[in-house]
């Protein structure tokens, strides 16, 4: 953190933005313990320790929360505190890890996030293997074994922008079925490519097509082949919602330019509401203008409305939040 100070008294809640914060408990001016000795040099400065309310009373969230805002490079530039050093802690980890793999069907390429990883312990114990294991970190001294066993290891505080440096948006993968006259275009433009003479053996290949839906956001259909598209791929793609969409233009004649709706199909989401009446969706990032991002909630609203039986009537709400952030409604 670039901003020097040694701290700071808030004056609002730090979720809701209330001002009305009820004094709790004080417990005096405390040094910063390094966990290891019990010793503290005259020169140390102390810092403040109290807590205070979002009063709900008053409008509030109910948050209890430090008053103060001490300088982090004054407590976590060096950490002397390691996960991995006790095997109760380490067993705690891997509690978490168990629980999240139970709840999440995690699969090769998913991303798990640590935002203050420390050593990489509970990175590291994650059973499932291919899955990318990333942590933030602002301790110098924990990087180097954070870094071992694990995907990517940022050393500093997590921020949108910091992860979007280290892994920008990820790019719709496309995949192509198609004959002999497409074979060569698909084949420059697409991501994946299978032609017609494959089809029967992924007919017969239940997984390998599985692997394909896993691996691929969108598929493309030569007009023509369709029925046989529909033969060997309907019965995984149809459930899954990937079968070639006419209405997003993926189906295509057989002598058709794939680039234009390659790009398109870049800046398309797809929206969907399988086992609850919520549609959720990425609209944009905080680099964008807040006229960009109004305009992709009224496009994704519009299509919406117009997609459901009674229009209007049967939305009840709309949501705009960041990723870490609150929800606030829309009016």
């Amino acid at each position: 953190m670039s901003e020097s100070f040694d701290f700071k008294i808030i004056t609002q809640c730090r979720v809701c933005g209330s001002k009305e914060l009820a004094f709790i408990l004080s417990l005096g001016s405390i040094y910063v313990s390094d966990f290891v000795t019990d010793r503290v040099s005259a020169a140390e400065k102390t810092y403040p320790l109290e807590l205070v309310l979002c009063d709900p009373g008053q409008g509030g969230c109910g948050l209890l929360q430090l008053r103060h805002t001490v300088n982090p490079e004054k407590m976590y530039g060096f950490y002397y505190y390691h996960s991995g050093t006790n095997a109760m802690m380490r067993k705690a980890l891997l509690d978490i890890t168990t629980c999240a793999e139970k709840k999440i069907d995690l699969k090769k390429g998913d991303m798990v996030l640590d935002i203050g990883c420390n050593d990489g312990t509970l990175l590291r114990s994650y059973r499932k293997r291919g899955i990318k294991l990333v942590g933030f970190d602002p301790a110098k001294n924990l990087v180097p074994e954070a870094r071992v066993g694990t995907t990517k290891i940022i050393n500093g505080y997590f921020d949108y922008e910091a992860f979007e440096e280290n892994f920008a948006g990820k790019k719709a993968s496309v995949c192509a079925l198609v004959a002999q006259e497409l074979a060569s275009e698909a084949k420059e433009v697409c991501d994946a490519v299978i032609l017609q003479e494959d089809f029967q053996r992924y007919a017969k290949d239940k997984k390998a097509v599985k692997k394909l839906v896993r691996e691929n956001a969108y598929f493309i259909g030569q007009a023509n082949i369709m029925p046989q598209v529909a033969s060997a791929f309907g019965r995984v793609l149809g459930p899954k919602g990937k079968m070639p969409n006419p209405k997003a233009g993926c189906i295509v004649p057989p002598k058709a330019s794939l680039k234009p709706l390659y790009d398109k199909l870049q800046n398309t989401i797809r929206v969907s509401a399988k086992t609850a009446p919520v549609v959720q969706c990425r609209l944009g990032n905080e680099k964008m203008s807040d006229e960009h991002i109004t305009q992709n909630l009224k496009v994704v609203y519009d299509q919406l409305v117009h997609s459901l039986p009674n229009g209007e009537d049967n939305v009840k709400a709309a949501f705009l939040k960041l990723t870490m952030g609150r929800p606030v409604r829309v009016k």
